[in-house]
């Protein structure tokens, strides 16, 4: 095979613009999102998307408000989003849900 054949797959990764697409990006985090999640994550990510409070959430999966809140500041740290009504909004594009909040 000669060098050229290979060229374009020589181009470092990051330079791709495939993956420096915002959007891209943004569906590779809700990727990653949903691959870390467990029952109990995706559970607390339908109650965000529904504009359930952290009590209603922690009731329906047996857990602390605390715990829910940690759970919460988890998610905003990995999709990046600084508020719950951001984060909401974000996963909401993804997963659907309620405009209106509990």
């Amino acid at each position: 095979h000669s060098r050229g054949q290979f060229a374009r797959y020589e181009q470092p990764f990051r330079e791709n613009r495939y993956f420096d697409s915002k959007a891209i990006a943004e569906v590779m985090k809700m990727e990653r999102l949903i691959q870390m999640s467990d029952d109990v994550g995706m559970d607390i990510i339908y109650g965000i998307t529904q504009g359930k409070t952290y009590d209603r959430i922690a009731e329906q999966v047996f857990l602390t408000h605390n715990a829910i809140d940690y759970r919460v500041q988890k998610l905003k740290k990995m999709t990046g989003t600084g508020s719950v009504p951001e984060l909401r909004a974000l996963l909401q594009q993804y997963f659907g849900g309620e405009e209106s909040v509990e």
